[in-house]
């Protein structure tokens, strides 16, 4: 997968190996440590100053109940904006038929194909 990821973008995966030739572990806890800065330092915080609603993340998306999903998409987009990221707020609607299914509101590829923000490249 990495060599396709080469031919596709040089630069980042050359970048990507001079961080990794001695120590993997510092670009993973950095790449870590962002995504968290953004994901709960910046969408978490703010959601929880607006709404009293549930909510989970897993990676880069935020799962929260359909009522509240117009508000978490407007501060995904804040977010985005502030920190200047390359992606796009995308959402999935999961129906149920039993009881009411979260909504995925999260980020996404942006329009050249990069992963967002958990990749952050």
């Amino acid at each position: 997968m990495f060599s396709a990821f080469e031919e596709s973008f040089p630069t980042y995966a050359h970048l990507i190996q001079q961080i990794k030739k001695d120590d993997h572990t510092e670009m993973a806890r950095f790449l870590q440590n962002t995504e968290a800065k953004i994901m709960f330092g910046g969408v978490v915080r703010s959601f929880r100053t607006k709404s009293d609603a549930p909510f989970f993340t897993v990676h880069d998306a935020i799962y929260t109940t359909r009522p509240e999903k117009n508000l978490m998409r407007s501060i995904l987009q804040e977010v985005i904006d502030l920190w200047s990221i390359p992606t796009m707020v995308e959402e999935e609607i999961h129906p149920s038929p039993l009881t009411p299914s979260p909504i995925n509101v999260g980020m996404n590829r942006d329009s050249s194909g990069l992963l967002h923000p958990s990749g952050l490249m």
